[in-house]
Formats: structure tokens, sequence, C-alpha cells
């Protein structure tokens, strides 16, 4: 039996699906992440890449993870690995292949050496333990600018100076500024951002639909005041601009969920791209306007964290309202 229009909600058709909130949210960090990387917001590591203060940024330490055995994970000393390629800038990002144990190379697949990736903690997952007197190095490419939700725990703890590979506590597992797992650590400079689940509506047409105008800020945090300046212009510029948000409720019902990375961190069989997937109509959900965008340094009491904040209003056109 249809029930009357009159005893049911508007705009819904099912609860515990993705609505304004959660899409906006996850589609604005989608975007603000490939975004960086069209700008070359990554750094290319290789065997032969030294820090400015010494040390060499391929190497790889032991990690001391609970839900592994002791030197069975080894991580780089920057997460958030990059698996993006086709960019549309003059350099790529490196395609990771496999990893170098005693200056010998080896796929995922290897008998002794078997292994995969963990692109967003920046780490190679043995199939086993192995010794802790093991050379091992990666080549890969890591993202300059960490973008995540706020409310992820990846915000709990800030981790400064995490290019300085020549501090002896890099090497010893469980030490030091990277003793933190990599799930409750977040790299500087980076981007938290926050989707306020409240706003206001106004009509968008007579017969119906709304516009809907969402708020939301970008909390920036550098350890130089360059690095912040220079993100929190990037990110005040896209006022008035367009983008499209995917649809996560009918991705999440589809076969391709999740689309690019597994609970593992590794790549799914056919990782699809940010690009791919706003592009194409099937995931299509709505476009939303970056509007009244401002800025405003945050006053810091001491001298290694610089702040930012950037507020923006989203309008998007909710036609089934």
């Amino acid at each position: 039996m249809t029930q009357p229009t009159y005893t049911k909600f508007k705009g819904v058709q099912q609860v515990y699906r993705d609505l304004e909130t959660q899409n906006l949210l996850h589609g604005v960090v989608d975007f603000l992440r490939y975004g960086f990387l069209e700008v070359g917001a990554f750094q290319n590591i290789t065997t032969g890449v030294s820090g400015v203060y010494g040390g060499n940024k391929s190497y790889l330490r032991p990690v001391s993870d609970p839900r592994f055995n002791n030197y069975q994970v080894w991580e780089g000393f920057r997460g958030d690995w990059v698996w993006e390629s086709g960019l549309d800038y003059s350099t790529q990002p490196l395609v990771i292949s496999g990893v170098q144990v005693g200056g010998t190379f080896y796929g995922p697949a290897d008998a002794t050496y078997g292994h995969y990736i963990d692109y967003p903690r920046g780490r190679v997952v043995f199939n086993s333990a192995k010794s802790s007197t093991l050379l091992v190095q990666e080549e890969f490419s890591h993202r300059t600018v960490n973008v995540v939700e706020v409310e992820h725990p990846y915000i709990r703890n800030l981790m400064y100076e995490s290019f300085r590979v020549d501090k002896s506590d890099f090497d010893v597992a469980g030490s030091g500024a990277w003793n933190y797992l990599g799930d409750y650590r977040v790299q500087l400079p980076c981007v938290g951002v926050r989707v306020v689940p409240v706003g206001t509506f106004s009509p968008y047409q007579i017969g119906g639909g709304q516009y809907g105008h969402i708020s939301a800020k970008f909390y920036i945090f550098a350890d130089n005041s360059f690095e912040r300046d220079q993100i929190t212009d990037i990110i005040a510029r896209q006022n008035d601009k367009t983008i499209w948000i995917a649809n996560r409720a009918l991705m999440k019902e589809s076969g391709v969920y999740p689309y690019d990375i597994n609970y593992l961190g590794s790549l799914v069989d056919s990782p699809i791209q940010y690009p791919d997937i706003v592009s194409d109509e099937t995931w299509q959900w709505r476009k939303i306007q970056f509007r009244n965008t401002s800025k405003e340094t945050v006053d810091s009491n001491n001298n290694w964290l610089y702040r930012s904040t950037v507020t923006t209003t989203f309008e998007i056109i909710l036609h089934e309202i």
C-alpha cells in the first residue's frame, strides 16, 4: 500500500545512507587530496635520496604494532604514500612494484619476502616476521600536504620535524617522535576538514527543490609560516569554484566499493582515481560551489606550530527536498 506523502519524510528514501553532510565531507577531502597532487604536493623518494640534515629517506624502520609480529612491518619516514598516476603535472609520482631488502629487489609474491604495501600509513607489511638487522628500502612518493577529516583519529597527534630522518630515534622501533602508530599520527603540514551539520535553506525554483547552504572549516597546521600561508591561500582561492560530489551511498551499495584502498591500506584490484569517479554520471551526486570564503591566521603560543583557518559555505541544489 502506498502511503500519502504527508506521512513521509521528504528528501529521504532510507535511513543510514549518506546525505549532504557526509557526502560533502568526504567529497571535499577527496577533491583537496587530488588537487594538491595536481600542483606537485608530493615528493619522490629513491634509494639515493638523503635528508637535508643527513640520513637516507628510502630506509624503512621496523614498527612496533601489536596487530603484527615484531619486525613484520617496516615504515617510511613519511606516511600517506601516493598511488595515483597520470597527473596533469610535469612530474609524476613513482609506481611501487616491490621492496628492496639488502640491496636486492623483491616483488610482492616473492616466496621469502612476500608483502603488501600499506599506502595510508606508508609502510611495507611482510607476510611473516623478518630479522631486525635487515636493511629494508623503498622507492615511493609521499604527499607533502596531508588532508584528513577532523573527526578522524589521525588528527589527534600532530607530528612535526617528520623529515628529520637523521635523528637516531627514527631507526629504533617504538621510539621517539615516530612512537605513535601511523593510525593516530598526522605529519605536518596538514589540513583538517570539518563540514558542520547545520546550515540554511532557500527556495530553488517554483515547484520544488531548495538551495542548501552548509558551512565548512579547514584547519591548517604547519611547522613553518611559509607552508601555512601557501596552503591557506590555495584553499581560500577556491571561492566560487564548482565541483562534483560523488554519491557515497550509491558507491557503497555497488560492487566497486571501496574503489581505491581496502581495509589493509593496499590497492584494490582495479582502483578508480578521483577524476574518473566524479566525471562518471553513474556516481555523480550534486554540484557544489564554494561561497563566501574567508581566511584567518591563528595566533600560536610556541615557535613550532603555525595555524590558520579557512571558512566557507557550500551551496548545493537539493532537488528532491
